[in-house]
């Protein structure tokens, strides 16, 4: 049975905007607030008028996928760490029952 999906009203740059999801609503509400912040912080980083709220929404995103990636990055090189470690380990466990 598919879960129910909420429908979820958030509020970006003064644009309100309602989400279908079945995740919860109070997530929802936290990524809208996250991306809202991050507009915000983009406006006021451009130091002029003319920045379109399409560039604006633009630059929020690439920022963000930005972040996506050097975070997949790090889990991508912890991942590894952890891989030789373990390997290291099995093989201390294997010379220690030999």
């Amino acid at each position: 049975m598919p879960e129910q999906k909420n429908e979820v009203t958030v509020n970006v740059q003064n644009v309100e905007i309602s989400v279908r999801t079945d995740k919860d609503p109070e997530y929802i509400k936290k990524i809208a607030e996250y991306v809202n912040e991050r507009m915000q912080r983009i406006t006021q980083n451009a130091g002029f008028n003319s920045v379109t709220s399409m560039k604006i929404a633009i630059m929020a995103a690439l920022d963000i996928a930005n972040e996506v990636f050097e975070l997949k990055l790090k889990n991508k090189e912890m991942e590894e760490a952890i891989k030789n470690k373990t390997e290291q380990l099995v093989g201390m466990l294997e010379e220690g029952t030999k």
